[in-house]
């Protein structure tokens, strides 16, 4: 039996060739696992990006406070695939999940915007980033490859 192996597909392997690889290692793993396809819509953002995001209200930091921001890139955001809206609840867990779930395997942190502080409950005060996923705390990875 031969076992199927997914792989990004163009426009998310353009969104990771500027991502930090202690993320892409997450990234594959996760992809192999979860039971839900993704796609990587966003990785590196720089100065205008980000300034654009924070003036349309979809960021609450602006340039350079967002692991996003840096290079390479601390941070990713992952939609299901195919993409069904932004209330596809069921596929942003089922992403988390295998996330988390890759990121226990190879022993590296990260935080997901679906659960910002960590407690585990799925809502937080700031908001529910959840394409969102950054390596933790990612102000401690600044410079290291």
């Amino acid at each position: 039996m031969t076992l199927y192996q997914r792989t990004f597909g163009k426009a998310s392997r353009v969104h990771l060739s500027q991502v930090h690889p202690e993320m892409l290692r997450v990234l594959s793993r996760a992809l192999q696992i979860c039971v839900t396809d993704f796609s990587v819509i966003e990785g590196h953002r720089p100065k205008a990006e980000q300034d654009l995001v924070f003036a349309l209200g979809n960021s609450k930091v602006k340039w350079p406070n967002s692991a996003h921001n840096q290079l390479p890139s601390l941070a990713v955001d992952l939609i299901p695939y195919p993409f069904k809206g932004w209330n596809d609840i069921q596929g942003f867990k089922n992403i988390a999940d295998a996330m988390f779930q890759a990121a226990a395997e190879l022993n590296i942190e990260i935080r997901w915007g679906g659960d910002f502080n960590r407690d585990g409950s799925k809502t937080t005060k700031d908001g529910w980033d959840k394409p969102h996923f950054e390596l933790h705390p990612w102000r401690n990875w600044k410079g290291k490859k």
